[in-house]
């Protein structure tokens, strides 16, 4: 980006050409001047883990020397001195001068967008910005300047901070760097719709600050090739969703297939012909009653963008009564990016709509996954509520203790503090159990607190049996539940689970952990006569021993037919399809007409 031309006298060149280091190159100095997300606040290894760190690592060390000045907890304005908090009064932007930089990369205003500052000194923000400039500008090594606007700061924590910044932190920014002649990087943009790279919606992770570098570094030095992260870097989604579970879904579209916009792969999606102005529907109904927490859209692959959404509102309800759960507009996808959205009403209801208002100005709609998040209102019963007793790793008797794990409440909550990245739990049952699935909730705050691996054991006799195991898993928003199947048929006398790594820090913690009890079988009766129902090794069974033919299908959740034939009477009617694990809708008809419907876990 910058270029440095040195001026020598002839008895300067001598004495370069006899030192041995006459031929070293003169580095670049970069100085990142900014608060607590460039000092690397929360981070493992603030001196490893801040984006100044990495972007060293990316720029290289044969041209580049980058330094970091951050201070945490500062702001910009110089009106706040009395308060102690002012970027102007640190130590490390007497330093950043004395450094005589090259290249100086400004991030700051995220603090200054706390209402309290904001509504106080927000009128001569772009004033103090310009000053802050011109301080460095006016150093004899006359660097280059890099205005950077801040992080997005998630909802629902930093609502008022996040409406601050866009109204005013980072208008002011653009009009400063006009004014002066600085470069703008953009980081807000790119980091919409990724609050998972920011644990407490505000200070970047590894990732998040490695995402930082990466952007800034292909802005200071364009030739330098820095690669293009890896599309896992962004997210690492649960492949469990309640759009997994919808039991019906419709659209706008006559005719639509939505199946793949609920199968959990970016790569399949829809793409429809759009006209701007015409509101395109989606819905799905759910079998349990669901509080949405968070919801994700993944965009199209088109390099332009145009085909994506760009302004839409998710609404919960039913018929003629809907409800906005959630709004977005003028929102920009990059190609096959997944944006998240959290923090939403209190509504709970079993069906939801997205209704797309506007693209990016394509002649289609292209949506590639749409997911749904939250928790099941009320939680649903399950085993721990049999009478067993439940144990913790670290024996935990007070406060958020174990018990609060079983106690069919979302809002309360087991906390290991301090104790580390793992911990197990274990629920002894008074009598013997075969499940067929569990479940887990997050908790009301604190995302870094959330487990990411472990594995469920269960207890035969003295011998411990895997059941499941579970890595980089994702809880996409507050009170979010995930469930997972267990495909074992053995009965157990005890379940352990064991969180093998949480996702940052050193603090554990868990709303809720729920065991289900495998149904083997469903009696159902049509036209008077009775019929069972049951799964046994992954195939579907249905025994009538009297009775006329009768017509059967059985479907997916996502209400896919997957096989349909006839129940011959006086028979053990096995369908020959091997299912995968999960749950499956069966509907039998009758030659009358007359139909029921069960679900059948597998």
């Amino acid at each position: 980006m910058r270029t440095k031309i040195y001026f020598f006298s002839l008895f300067s060149i001598c004495l370069l050409f006899f030192s041995p280091a006459a031929f070293a190159q003169t580095k670049i100095k970069i100085a990142c001047v900014g608060n607590s997300i460039t000092a690397g606040w929360g981070l493992p290894n603030a001196g490893a883990d801040s984006y100044p760190a990495v972007l060293q690592k990316y720029l290289g060390t044969d041209k580049y020397e980058v330094r970091n000045f951050g201070a945490s907890g500062r702001v910009l304005s110089k009106s706040t001195e009395a308060e102690g908090n002012s970027y102007w009064r640190t130590g490390e932007y007497q330093n950043a001068l004395k450094y005589e930089p090259d290249i100086v990369i400004i991030k700051l205003g995220t603090n200054d967008a706390e209402p309290w500052v904001w509504n106080k000194y927000g009128a001569q923000f772009k004033a103090t910005y310009i000053d802050m400039v011109n301080s460095f500008k006016n150093l004899p090594s006359n660097p280059e300047i890099i205005a950077c606007c801040p992080l997005p700061m998630g909802y629902p924590t930093w609502v008022n901070n996040q409406k601050n910044l866009v109204t005013g932190v980072i208008p002011c920014i653009k009009e400063a760097a006009q004014a002066t002649g600085a470069t703008v990087i953009d980081l807000q943009t790119p980091f919409e719709g990724k609050p998972y790279l920011t644990p407490d919606l505000a200070h970047p992770d590894e990732k998040g600050a490695m995402f930082m570098a990466n952007i800034i570094a292909k802005v200071v030095c364009p030739e330098c090739n820095v690669p293009d992260l890896p599309e896992n870097i962004f997210i690492h989604l649960s492949s469990f969703d309640y759009t997994d579970k919808s039991i019906n879904n419709t659209s706008s579209v006559t005719g639509l297939e939505m199946t793949p916009l609920f199968d959990n792969d970016a790569k399949t999606g829809i793409s429809i012909p759009f006209t701007p102005g015409n509101e395109t529907q989606f819905a799905i109904e759910l079998e349990d009653i669901l509080k949405v927490s968070a919801y994700s859209i993944t965009s199209g692959n088109s390099t332009d963008g145009k085909n994506n959404p760009k302004s839409w509102v998710l609404q919960g309800g039913s018929g003629t009564r809907w409800q906005t759960v959630d709004e977005q507009k003028d929102l920009v996808f990059m190609p096959n990016e997944t944006k998240v959205f959290l923090g939403f009403s209190t509504l709970s209801v079993k069906q939801y709509r997205l209704l797309v208002k506007d693209n990016n100005g394509g002649d289609q709609l292209e949506i590639k996954e749409w997911q749904v998040f939250g928790s099941p209102q009320p939680l649903k019963a399950d085993i721990t509520g049999n009478g067993g007793t439940i144990t913790d790793q670290y024996n935990i008797t007070t406060g958020d203790n174990a018990q609060m794990l079983i106690d069919q409440k979302a809002d309360t909550k087991y906390v290991a503090s301090g104790k580390g990245t793992t911990c197990w739990i274990q629920y002894d049952s008074p009598k013997p159990v075969q499940i067929s699935k569990y479940a887990l909730t997050s908790a009301n705050d604190a995302p870094g607190r959330d487990p990411v691996s472990w594995k469920l054991e269960g207890k035969v006799g003295a011998r411990w049996e895997i059941l499941d195991t579970q890595t980089n898993q994702e809880f996409v928003g507050r009170f979010s539940t995930l469930e997972y199947p267990v495909s074992s048929s053995r009965s157990y006398d005890a379940f352990k689970l064991t969180i093998t790594n949480i996702k940052t820090g050193n603090t554990f913690q868990l709303a809720e952990w729920q065991l289900f009890e495998k149904k083997t079988s469903a009696i159902v009766s049509v036209d008077n006569t009775f019929y069972n129902i049951y799964a046994r090794n992954n195939s579907i069974y249905i025994n009538s021993n009297v009775g006329e033919m009768i017509k059967y299908e059985i479907f997916n959740l996502h209400g896919q037919c997957l096989s349909s034939g006839n129940v011959l009477p006086h028979n053990d009617n096995k369908i020959t399809e091997k299912y995968t694990n999960g749950i499956y809708l069966v509907s039998l008809t009758s030659v009358s007409g007359n139909k029921v419907v069960v679900k059948v876990i597998v």
